[in-house]
Formats: C-alpha cells, sequence, structure tokens
C-alpha cells in the first residue's frame, strides 16, 4: 500500500494538472479510486496488524476528497452514509474504509444496452 507522503506528492502533482485541463476530471477519478482501492483487501488487514489499513482523514480533506462542503461531510455522517470516529473533544476522522463504502455504494451501474 502507498505511504501517506507518497500520496500527498501524488495529489500534489496531479491537482495542478487537472486544473491546467491537462489531466480531464474521469482521469483524476479513476486515479481517486485507485489510489484508493488496495489491490487486494484481504493483503491489508493482517493477523499481526489489524489497523494496517486504518488510514483516517480529517473532515476538511473528506471534503476535499468527496468535493463537498464540510458540513457536507458531517450531513454524510449523520444520515450514516460515512463513518466518523471521535478522537477528542473537537478531533474526528473519517477512515478511508468508510469512504470506500460510501463511493461503491453510491456508484452508478451503466446501462444495459436493448
Amino acid at each position: 500500500m502507498l505511504k501517506k507522503e507518497t500520496l500527498n506528492t501524488l495529489w500534489s502533482v496531479i491537482e495542478p494538472l487537472q486544473k491546467c485541463g491537462v489531466i480531464a476530471e474521469e482521469e483524476v477519478e479513476e486515479i481517486r479510486h485507485l489510489l484508493m482501492t488496495p489491490v487486494n483487501a484481504e493483503e491489508c488487514i493482517t493477523e499481526t496488524n489489524p489497523l494496517a489499513d486504518l488510514q483516517m482523514f480529517t473532515l476538511q480533506r473528506t471534503a476535499r476528497f468527496l468535493d463537498r462542503t464540510v458540513k457536507g461531510v458531517y450531513d454524510l455522517v449523520a444520515s450514516g452514509d460515512l463513518e466518523m470516529i471521535k478522537l477528542g473533544h473537537h478531533t474526528c476522522r473519517i477512515t478511508c474504509e468508510s469512504i470506500r463504502r460510501f463511493i461503491e455504494s453510491h456508484r452508478v451501474k451503466p446501462a444495459r444496452e436493448s
């Protein structure tokens, strides 16, 4: 699995390229999906380290990733679409797995041609 620093570096390159029109929005979405989906989810969580896949994001970063506002992320948590972990009085995080489940549950299946 990619390190957090590697993902940050990739996004620091991808976002400006998208803004300049070098990379299309559809390509960015595909890259996001590829980076957020492990090749084999069972390989990410092992008996020796059950928290290996427990990457967490701030509400602000989750909002940027999902192209929503922070209030929109809170709304998704309130509706049960995202799982929030409260780490302190003012500290909350959204797990990577929760974001994956949200994306997968809202994926639109292509219509079959008749």
